[in-house]
C-alpha cells in the first residue's frame, strides 16, 4: 500500500509546477519524480512487470537532476508533467484497486474456510 501512496506525492507535485514557481521548486521536483520513479522501476522489474519499468525508467531520466533534460520551453515541460503526473495517478488507482480486489477475495476464502462460530444454541 505504501508504493500507492507514495506515487501519489510525485502526482501531486507534477501538478503544482504548472504554476510559476522559483527554479529550487523544480530543482525539488526532479529530485523526488527521478527517486519514486527509479523505485517504481526497480520494484515492478523485480516483479516481472517489465513494461511498467520501463515506462518509469523513462520519467526518471528525463527527470534526473545529475544529467537535467532542458527543453527551454515551458510550452514543452506543460504536457510533459500532466503525462507524467497522470502515470502516477494511474499507477497509484490501479494498485489501490488491486489491493483491494485482493482484500476482498481474501475475506471470500475466510468465509468458506472459516465458517460463522455456533451461536450457542443446540439444535438450531
Amino acid at each position: 500500500m505504501t508504493r500507492h501512496i507514495l506515487s501519489i506525492l510525485p502526482a501531486a507535485l507534477l501538478i503544482v509546477a504548472l504554476l510559476p514557481l522559483p527554479i529550487g521548486y523544480y530543482t525539488l521536483l526532479r529530485i523526488v519524480v527521478t527517486a519514486i520513479a527509479a523505485w517504481i522501476a526497480w520494484r515492478e522489474g523485480n516483479n516481472g512487470r517489465r513494461l511498467v519499468a520501463a515506462l518509469f525508467v523513462v520519467i526518471a531520466l528525463l527527470f534526473n537532476p545529475v544529467f537535467p533534460v532542458h527543453l527551454n520551453s515551458r510550452a514543452l515541460w506543460t504536457p510533459i508533467d500532466l503525462c507524467a503526473s497522470g502515470i502516477f495517478l494511474f499507477y497509484a488507482l490501479v494498485g489501490f484497486y488491486r489491493q483491494r480486489k485482493r482484500r476482498g477475495s481474501q475475506s471470500h476464502r475466510e468465509a468458506h474456510y472459516f465458517p460463522p462460530q455456533d451461536s450457542g444454541y443446540l439444535g438450531e
